[in-house]
């Protein structure tokens, strides 16, 4: 019994998901980053790469980060307040 179309499409999509989420893992890594990480990092890191690529791109290493942390049973950094402040309100938070 061959792959269906939709079968196949559904497996290039999440190949596709895959590289995209190594590659921003690589660029976070060449950035300075480390894994874990912690939410002050996350935001630094945000800051300089909102000014370099569109809020989809950044949005896509940000999901990167979150996954590879709850691939490895690490506390998410990008679900703390001072995160999800900055990239509700592109600036991190006065309080």
């Amino acid at each position: 019994m061959s792959p269906t179309v939709s079968t196949i499409t559904f497996y290039l999509m999440n190949a596709e998901q895959a590289c995209q989420r190594d590659i921003a893992i690589k660029l976070f890594l060449q950035w300075g980053g480390v894994l874990p990480t912690t939410p002050e990092v996350v935001v630094r890191y945000v800051l300089k790469r909102q000014r370099e690529v569109s809020s989809h791109q950044l949005a896509v290493d940000i999901a990167a980060v979150s996954r590879w942390h709850i691939e490895h049973q690490q506390p998410d950094p990008t679900q703390a307040k001072i995160v999800s402040k900055l990239l509700r309100h592109g600036r991190p938070p006065d309080d």
